[in-house]
């Protein structure tokens, strides 16, 4: 038996189809036609960070021990997604939250951080005459790219050996 249509629209507004099918045992292609019928339509990502920027603008308190997904309004994979394509800057700034709370958040919600591997570490072993073998196949920032680091950090390596780069620029065509 199918619930009343209002807990239906909350669970279409709170649920990706796929959830909502397994949930109720039906194809995914009924589950766009109860979105359809209902007016229940899925919220797209800009919809979503103007909805949790909305939300702390309204100094939202998250001393509590409700969830900070029910505070908001929000599922916790929209909040989630919100955390991995939002600057860690941005995020301070629209949360009002501290360092220590953003890195909790990514640990409670298992977000894998992605690091810059350490210059130091990568290019520890590379010599003068390694790096310029590299850099006749790659341009600087191709090569930044293989090395995980930056290209500012390239050309830091660059002038500590004293290496021009734009010397091997006909070996990148």
């Amino acid at each position: 038996m199918r619930q009343t249509d209002e807990e239906l629209k909350n669970n279409l507004r709170m649920m990706n189809n796929k959830q909502v099918s397994k949930k109720y045992q039906v194809s995914i292609g009924t589950v766009c036609n109860w979105r359809r019928k209902l007016g229940v339509k899925k919220e797209r990502a800009f919809e979503v960070r103007e909805k949790i920027i909305n939300a702390f603008k309204d100094d939202i308190t998250l001393k509590s021990r409700t969830s900070i997904e029910d505070k908001i309004g929000v599922t916790k994979r929209q909040f989630v997604f919100f955390l991995q394509t939002t600057k860690r800057d941005d995020v301070l700034k629209i949360t009002g939250v501290t360092l220590c709370t953003y890195y909790n958040w990514f640990k409670k919600y298992g977000i894998k951080r992605t690091r810059k591997t350490s210059v130091r570490k990568v290019l520890k072993h590379i010599n003068k005459e390694g790096l310029i073998e590299k850099l006749k196949i790659f341009p600087p920032d191709k090569l930044a790219k293989q090395f995980g680091v930056t290209t500012s950090a390239m050309y830091y390596w660059f002038k500590k050996f004293n290496i021009h780069p734009q010397e091997y620029r006909e070996f990148w065509v």
